[in-house]
């Protein structure tokens, strides 16, 4: 079920979600995977400040576990066969070191490492272009370069059909895509389609963490 950071927080100050407490409670490389029906996003950096993104990004893009993971994820039968797009961090990609040079710097270098080890990415791409493929079907699974720039779309296009998965657990765990909505408990007007979503995919006889 969806939970409250926040209130969390409250005993546990280090508490920044539930995909980093469960990896460092069990010694786990994960990542987090927004499961929709037709995109799928893995957001590469998550719950850090903006102006921590770049370092951390270039640190997880190079993680050996990363790749590893990629590997078992192309492997499954939901996403082997498909596209996969990277996001650049900055806007239009950086426009060749104009609007920044992370992708020159690193991305584009990492990028075709990953291509050689035979995963099926495309980019770094400008990410407001990426998304646009979304009707056209051309991406199956989005790589974002942090959490809002591929969650935030994410949302908007599968809406009430995404789950969270966390990937890289001994054990299997989903939940709904959206927070807690306070303002509604207990209305009778909270949407739970997400939540049986969540359940729905735990209980799947091909689940995607296997």
């Amino acid at each position: 079920m969806p939970l409250s950071k926040h209130h969390v927080s409250l005993s546990h100050p280090a508490f920044r979600g539930h995909t980093d407490y469960l990896a460092d409670e069990f010694s786990s490389k994960v990542i987090m995977l927004m499961h929709g029906k037709a995109l799928s996003v893995i957001p590469l950096t998550v719950h850090v400040p903006l102006s921590h993104v770049p370092a951390e990004l270039h640190a997880r893009m190079n993680d050996a576990d990363l790749i590893r993971i990629l590997k078992i994820l192309h492997g499954w039968k939901e996403y082997s066969g498909t596209r996969w797009a990277l996001c650049g961090l900055n806007p239009h990609a950086g426009e060749n070191g104009l609007l920044g040079r992370e992708e020159i710097d690193f991305m584009n270098i990492i990028a075709d490492r990953w291509r050689a080890e035979g995963l099926p990415i495309e980019g770094p791409l400008p990410a407001d272009g990426i998304f646009q493929e979304y009707h056209h079907g051309r991406y199956r699974l989005v790589l974002s370069a942090y959490h809002d720039q591929g969650l935030a779309p994410f949302k908007a296009l599968e809406g009430r059909a995404g789950v969270n998965c966390t990937i890289g657990l001994p054990f299997v765990r989903t939940s709904p895509d959206h927070g807690t909505a306070f303002e509604i408990a207990g209305k009778g007007v909270a949407d739970s389609a997400s939540f049986a979503a969540a359940f729905e995919l735990a209980q799947a006889s091909e689940p995607l963490w296997i």
